[in-house]
This record gives structure tokens, sequence and C-alpha cells, in this order.
């Protein structure tokens, strides 16, 4: 593809807009007739289920198209929750502070009540306007017979990690407690308190209603690059086209310094069409980035913009709907917290201080490259590849490759008794590093075994990045 480099400021007006349903949790319990059973959905922007969706269920491996659940019933639902349930008193019973409404003239009214039958080996696919949307379970496979991956789900339950919905089956956005694990923790079974207070302890986003950021937004922050070479000319921002983008006016960046709140809308992005899967790279000033990464290429399209002007310790606004009121799509950081240099001083929950270094994105978890990191002052002159914290994405566009699935086996996920196992047929030494959900690094180290000791982590949702040699993968883990 031919690189552009556009030098420009230019404003247009377009529209933004998007609208998604994602599968989100399933819940198969032992519990007798009338069964608690049930499918969470979440909605994002507004559908109507009359017309535009189809739920369909794949039962003990069969065709798609062989069995439906009759979801128009919800009618036109706007960004929220609903739920596919069997029995309404026992869903109450088991999740007690739960509203389950299924009065269609409520504003609250998110519940239908189905008759339809289905278990722990039975997948599920969403179909909006013709197009797959979201997927649970391999096509035309039982759960029980299948060899690639394990999503059986009898008397448990399978939720969606916080990973864009790409409408295909990908095991690794769920994680799925084991068989029979709801016998003990059910209210109607009379063992346990309630399945709420279940998956409460289990955490992450097994509680209803909990997780986001299932749609994927056409355009997405991918890095945030401040180096203090050339004074305030080493600053960069990255973003990727998750789809086709015909005007990409419809976009625009601000920065929000010194958590002290939005600036709104700072920048405009010029009007031009977009491939999906381009790498889109903003730097203050070329000359100098050209310098650190030795080219450009890596990237598809290079914008100079004075909008990259951030600091180790601002916030990047990405907005949408520019031409109108801007709507921000995605948020780098925290407008209202501003992070200490020393990087202990003032702490903020969802990102940390960055001078002379990079974050960047990596399975929707932000990473660091770590104060400093690419060296003090202004006399910078370490190239990325030169640099001992080189900017990952050209960095692996230079040396690495993803482990095939065959390559690379990650168990049990999520981890019960603090230990994870990490199987290759690959020689050499694992380097393995675990960052938690604002990416900090929480464990650095170097396997010549399969077994990893996390017992010193606290619960939560973490990100695991293995390399082995130049294969490198990085997976989402939940440690309870």
């Amino acid at each position: 593809m031919k690189k552009l480099y556009i030098l420009l400021f230019l404003m247009s007006f377009a529209s933004y807009a998007q609208k998604n349903v994602t599968i989100t949790k399933i819940i198969e319990t032992g519990c007798s007739s009338p069964f608690v059973k049930s499918v969470e959905l979440y909605v994002d922007g507004t559908v109507d289920f009359s017309n535009e969706v189809t739920l369909n269920y794949m039962n003990n491996g069969g065709l798609w198209s062989a069995n439906q659940i009759d979801v128009s019933g919800f009618g036109i639902i706007s960004d929220k929750f609903i739920y596919i349930i069997r029995d309404l008193t026992l869903m109450q019973a088991e999740f007690p502070s739960t509203t389950f409404e299924t009065n269609s003239t409520s504003a609250d009214f998110n519940t239908i009540i189905v008759g339809t039958s289905t278990n722990g080996d039975d997948g599920y696919q969403l179909v909006l306007n013709g197009n797959v949307v979201s997927q649970f379970g391999k096509t035309e496979t039982d759960a029980d017979n299948d060899t690639d991956s394990n999503w059986n789900h009898s008397d448990a339950v399978a939720t969606r990690l916080s990973n864009p919905d790409l409408g295909t089956w990908n095991p690794t956005d769920w994680v799925i407690t084991a068989e029979n694990d709801l016998d003990d923790n059910t209210a109607c079974q009379g063992v346990g308190t309630n399945l709420e207070t279940y998956f409460n302890t289990l955490g992450g986003n097994y509680p209803l209603g909990s997780g986001s950021g299932w749609t994927l937004s056409s355009l997405e922050l991918k890095g945030i690059i401040v180096f203090e070479k050339g004074g305030t000319q080493g600053k960069a921002i990255h973003l990727v086209a998750n789809k086709a983008i015909s005007d990409l006016s419809h976009y625009g960046l601000g920065t929000a310094g010194n958590g002290g709140g939005t600036d709104g809308l700072e920048y405009t992005f010029p009007a031009q069409a977009v491939a999906a899967g381009s790498h889109i790279f903003v730097p203050r000033n070329t000359i100098w980035m050209t310098d650190y990464f030795v080219n450009l290429d890596v990237f598809d399209i290079v914008i100079e913009a004075s909008v990259a002007n951030q600091n180790g310790d601002d916030a990047i606004e990405l907005f949408g709907s520019v031409n109108t009121t801007p709507v921000v799509i995605e948020t780098f950081g925290d407008i209202d917290c501003r992070p200490s240099s020393d990087g202990t001083t003032t702490t903020c929950p969802s990102f940390q201080f960055h001078g002379n270094s990079w974050a960047y994105k990596e399975s929707g978890i932000w990473t660091y490259g770590g104060i400093d990191c690419t060296g003090t002052g202004t006399v910078n002159t370490l190239t990325s590849q030169a640099s001992s914290c080189p900017y990952p994405f050209a960095d692996s566009k230079l040396s690495s490759n993803e482990f095939t699935i065959s390559e690379l086996s990650i168990y049990p996920n999520p981890v019960k008794n603090g230990l994870i196992n990490i199987k290759s047929p690959l020689s050499g030494v694992k380097k393995v590093e675990i960052f938690d959900v604002t990416g900090r690094s929480v464990l650095k180290t170097e396997l010549e075994t399969d077994a990893l000791d996390i017992r010193s982590i606290g619960a939560g949702l973490y990100l695991l990045k293995v390399s082995i040699g130049d294969r490198s993968s990085t997976e989402k883990i939940i440690i309870k």
C-alpha cells in the first residue's frame, strides 16, 4: 500500500453511528423443570428485535438454520443488557439484585421468557440485519465432540471477556467454569446461597450486567508515544482502523492535559477513505519520528499534526460524530486524574505515567514501556530497534510472529489454585510477563518448566504475554 504523508489540517462534516448485539453470558444449571437457564445479551445502540435480529441455536452440532429462539418480543431496545430466561421466579431467586422486567411497556423492560430447551453442548448465534455479529460455539460441532476448544458449559456459566466481538467463534474471548460447577451454588438446588453470590466471588465479567467493549469501533487508539527527543517533537498517536472507513473526517482527537478534564475536540482528521486493518500514525514531527523508527513504512497512513502534543501524564480522547456534537468513543487514560512522574505519589486507576516512553494496547489492555525507558532528557537518539524497550508495533513487524494454535497451550483459565501451565513443543526459554488492567507489569520471569506460580498475584483480570524465540502471544487470564 502506498503510504500517505499528509501535512494539512482539514475540517469535514459527517455522521457517526453504530449498533450491535453481543452474546455476553450463558447460564446452564442442573435445576429441574422449570429450569434455570439464561442467555444474557448486550445491545449497543438502538436495535429493533422485531425485524433486525435472529437468534439461532445449534442443537447437538446441527445446522444453525435448524433452530431459532424467538426474540422478536424485545421490540426496540437501546444500550442495555437484556435476558432470555426459562422461569422468572427462579431467576429472581438466584439474582435478587437484578431486575428482570417482563412488561414490554415498562422503561425497565429487559427480559423475555421462552420455552426453548437448550443444553450445555449447544451453541448460539446472533444475526443482525443478515450479518452474523456474535457466536458462541464452533459451527456444526457438538461441544462434547470438539477436539479443538473446550466450550462445554453443562451446569456451568460461560462469560465473554471484554474483547471486541468479531462475530466469529473464538474460545479465547470466553471464560467458562468447570462442568457441574454450578451444582454447589444454586438456590434452586438448595446448595450454597444463590448464583448472584457465587458470580460475585468469581469477579471479572461473571456478575450479571458486567463487561463492555464488545462492539468493534471502526477506529480505535492503539499506541501513545511520548519521547523527549527534540523537546516537544517526539510525540505521536497511533490508531488502527478495524473496519473500512469511507471518510476519516468522521473522527477527531483531543488531548486532556494534567487531569483537568476534557479539552474537547481539538483536531479533525482529513477527508479520505481508509481500508480495514490500516494503521494510522499521527506524529507531531515526521522527521523526528523517522529518525526514531528509521522509516515509517510499518504504518499505512502517516498524518503529521500538532494535536500530538501530549505529555506522559495526559489523556487522549478519540471522537466520532464530529460534524454535529462530537462524541467520545474511546479514552486513553483518565481525563480527571494526573499520575505523578515517580509512578507512586499519585496513581490513577486506569493508566500510568509514561514520559520518555510509550503506551501500547494489546488485547484491549494498555501496556507500558516504563518511565524513561528510551533515555532521559532531550538528547535521545535511540532508535526503536536499538532501544531496550522498542515500540511494540514496530518491533513485532520486524521480528515477531504469533504462535500457532498447536504451538502454545495456556491453562487453566480461570486460575483457581495459583498455578498456570504454559506448554509449548518449541524449544527455548519461555519469557513470561503479566500485566494488570492498568498496564502495570506485576510479574516478569523466564520459565524453563511448564508450571508458573502466580500465587503472589491477587484475584482479577490480567494480560499474560509469552515469548519463545521469535514467537509471541498475549492472552487474557482470570485469577480467582
